[in-house]
C-alpha cells in the first residue's frame, strides 16, 4: 500500500475540482447494484463534483460505489510493478472516491464468470485482488479490460437516500461499455443531459423501481 500512498498526490493532481449547490429532479430509480449515480449539476461536495458513481452495494446498512469518470495518468502497472501480468498493459488508475484512498479496487470486463470477482452487470465484475487478477490475466480467457480505482465512495445507513431526496443525485441505468467509456471526461455530461430529458414532464410523485 505504500506505493499507492506515495503516488496519491500525483493521482489527485490530475483532477480539477469545483464547488456548487444542489438541484432536484423527480422520477428516480433505486440506487441498486449495477446502476449509476449521476451528480446533480450543482452538487456542492468537491469530492463528487460532476461525477458518475457505479453502485456496487446498497442496503439498509449503507451504500458503496466507485467514481468511474476521474482518470489519472498513472498506469495500474506502475502501482503494482511486481505483477508481471500487468507489465505490458496500459490500463490507468482512476480516483474511485474519498474513502480509503490507499486501497485499490478493481473492475473488469470478462466473458463468463470471473473467479474471485463479483458480478455487477452484463460482463462487468468487481472486487478481487492483484493476485487473483494476475491469475486471470495469465489464463486462457483473460479479461477484455481492467481498471483500478484508488479509494471508493461510501455512505452510512440512510445517508444516500437522503442525498437523493435532496436532489444531489440522479439514479440511472448503467451499461458495462459506459463504465469503460474511452472518453470518461465526457460521460457525466452525456448521462446528466440524458437523465434530464427522461425525467422531463414527470410529476413529483413519479418514480421507477
Amino acid at each position: 500500500m505504500r506505493a499507492v500512498k506515495a503516488l496519491f498526490p500525483r493521482l489527485a493532481a490530475c483532477l480539477g475540482l469545483a464547488l456548487a449547490a444542489a438541484a432536484s429532479l423527480p422520477g428516480q430509480l433505486a440506487p441498486d447494484r449495477g446502476r449509476f449515480l449521476v451528480a446533480s449539476e450543482s452538487l456542492g461536495d468537491p469530492n463528487f463534483y460532476q461525477t458518475v458513481v457505479l453502485m456496487l452495494d446498497y442496503n439498509e446498512t449503507g451504500a458503496l460505489g466507485l467514481i468511474v469518470n476521474r482518470p489519472t495518468e498513472v498506469r495500474l502497472a506502475e502501482l503494482f510493478s511486481n505483477t508481471a501480468a500487468l507489465t505490458k498493459r496500459s490500463e490507468r488508475v482512476y480516483l474511485g472516491g474519498p474513502v480509503e484512498r490507499d486501497k485499490v479496487l478493481l473492475l473488469l470486463r470478462h466473458r463468463g464468470p470471473a473467479k474471485g470477482f463479483e458480478h455487477v452487470l452484463g460482463d462487468l465484475y468487481s472486487g478481487g485482488d492483484m493476485q487473483t487478477l494476475a491469475v486471470l490475466l495469465e489464463s486462457d480467457e483473460p479479461p477484455d479490460a481492467v481498471r483500478g480505482y484508488a479509494g471508493y465512495a461510501g455512505w452510512g445507513a440512510g445517508q444516500l437516500d437522503d442525498e437523493i431526496e435532496q436532489g444531489a443525485w440522479l439514479v440511472v441505468k448503467a451499461l458495462p461499455e459506459q463504465v469503460f467509456d474511452p472518453k470518461p471526461e465526457l460521460l457525466w455530461r452525456r448521462l446528466f443531459d440524458g437523465a434530464q430529458v427522461r425525467f422531463a414532464g414527470l410529476g413529483p410523485s413519479a418514480s421507477a423501481r
